[in-house]
């Protein structure tokens, strides 16, 4: 329980110093690892900024001797707090990849909103005049078809992008949002759940994730609400087996799904797109720039057409 405790001491400074938004990023890192009555109750002491009443919980608890069974399957217990801790490494990994892909949709949706029609005229107009060209010479054919096809597949881009919906947030709104949408998934994580309840669990993270991509705090809110009712619980791997020799299996396995959400991640990073975003440090100026870049374009593209007809 060291580690626990290193927590708790940790929660019980910032209570002292009524940093109570300290205190609850702090639980939300314990909560991860650890599941008690005790993370309930100062949950809730933290959300009533009852600082007096947190520091007593955790008082009680530091001065508590809590015994320690005699038939304790030690080996058993250190493989399951080891599997703890690989849990809370694969969910701050999900969540560290559900940020850059949350990253490239917000691009994508400002992308589409401010500039989509600008750029979809330059494809018209460097279609209409390739068109042109490839009626006087069929060498062109190659080039004018996939300036044809580019041109379609930009407009039909534009017309799914305005389906989605990104709602307003204020910074705490969506400090809020991040807070909630950790702890749902880590509630239904389909990677951290019992074999026979995965499919069920994915189709609810795939829910979380759409919404929280949306900015939808009200519907993050509503699953993280779900899950945390009995009714709707999902046991973890952890709770389905008693033998060290299965225990080792799911650590294992929890590695390789580590190493693999790392590489996953990787991948994201050293995308163009994602360096392009990443790169950027004003994002009003960046769009303001592509526009003039593109209306420059377009009026010579219309200067060519004029030309050629």
């Amino acid at each position: 329980m060291t580690e626990m405790n290193k927590h708790l001491k940790l929660i019980r400074y910032f209570l002292q110093e009524k940093k109570f938004s300290e205190a609850e990023e702090e639980l939300s890192a314990l909560e991860m690892v650890f599941e008690n009555s005790l993370i309930h109750d100062l949950n809730d002491s933290i959300q009533q900024q009852n600082s007096q009443k947190g520091i007593l919980l955790i008082e009680e608890y530091l001065n508590s001797d809590m015994p320690v069974s005699r038939h304790e399957k030690i080996n058993i217990e250190g493989l399951k707090t080891s599997i703890r801790l690989l849990e809370t490494e694969l969910s701050v990994l999900h969540y560290k990849k559900a940020e850059l892909l949350k990253l490239i949709k917000i691009y994508r949706t400002r992308y589409y909103e401010e500039i989509a029609g600008i750029v979809g005229e330059l494809l018209r107009l460097r279609t209409e005049i390739l068109y042109r060209q490839f009626l006087q010479s069929t060498v062109i054919e190659d080039e004018y078809l996939k300036s044809e096809k580019e041109s379609e597949e930009f407009h039909k881009a534009s017309i799914e992008q305005r389906k989605e919906i990104l709602f307003p947030l204020t910074p705490l709104e969506k400090k809020e949002l991040q807070i909630r949408f950790r702890r749902a998934s880590k509630l239904c994580h389909p990677d951290l759940i019992t074999e026979k309840l995965k499919e069920n669990a994915a189709l609810i993270f795939i829910e979380l994730s759409t919404a929280y991509y949306r900015n939808d705090l009200l519907k993050v809110t509503e699953i993280l609400e779900m899950l945390q009712s009995k009714e709707n619980y999902f046991a973890k791997i952890t709770e389905e087996y008693s033998e060290t020799e299965s225990f080792r299996q799911i650590e294992t396995k929890l590695r390789a799904d580590i190493d693999a959400l790392k590489l996953e991640i990787n991948n994201i990073e050293t995308l163009q797109a994602y360096r392009t975003i990443k790169e950027i440090k004003d994002w009003d100026a960046h769009f303001s720039s592509l526009k003039e870049k593109f209306d420059a374009e377009i009026s010579r593209l219309k200067e060519e057409n004029r030309d050629d007809g």
